[in-house]
């Protein structure tokens, strides 16, 4: 599924999307790194390349590893995860956040999910972000992982999963 097909009926999405794109046309970045205290805080839109530097998160590479997903759901996300686009809202310095976004990770990289079927946008430690404007998606707690279908918010996972986060993920994408 492309994002013109995501964003066709979806208002809060393609905000989002074409500030993402202006913002990295104005700056050339699409993200910033600024240390406070030992954390490290990103802000902006990231791929997971800059998450897998063990110096500045060593925190991503240890979960990613040793997380074990249920490979029954797995096989079960696998058949339905082509119609969704998730837009994740997360913070480099929080604890929920450096627990369960190595795990979306390693579950949509199981899953076979494209790169273009999900995008990340890390905030600061006040929930902002320099490069959008993130008060239109309601964003109170870190990470919430927001799910679209055809454009529309099919559901949230916000800061942690109700069962495990492939469970809930499942229980997001399958078709009413």
């Amino acid at each position: 599924m492309t994002i013109s097909k995501i964003v066709k009926n979806g208002k809060y999405l393609l905000i989002i999307l074409v500030n993402i794109y202006l913002s990295g046309c104005k700056t050339n970045e699409t993200f910033t790194i600024s240390k406070i205290g030992s954390d490290q805080v990103l802000n902006g839109s990231v791929q997971k390349e800059i998450l897998l530097d063990q110096k500045k998160y060593p925190w991503f590479n240890y979960q990613y590893n040793s997380y074990k997903p249920d490979s029954a759901q797995i096989a079960l996300l696998q058949r339905e995860s082509k119609n969704v686009f998730v837009l994740v809202f997360a913070g480099s310095w929080c604890s929920d956040t450096q627990l369960e976004l190595p795990r979306f990770y390693k579950i949509m990289d199981l899953c076979g999910v494209s790169k273009n079927q999900y995008d990340v946008v890390m905030l600061d430690q006040t929930k902002k972000c320099r490069y959008i404007n993130v008060d239109a998606m309601q964003i109170k707690n870190v990470p919430t992982f927001i799910f679209y279908r055809e454009g529309k918010e099919i559901g949230r996972i916000v800061e942690k999963p109700s069962n495990t986060l492939e469970s809930d993920i499942y229980n997001l994408y399958r078709p009413n």
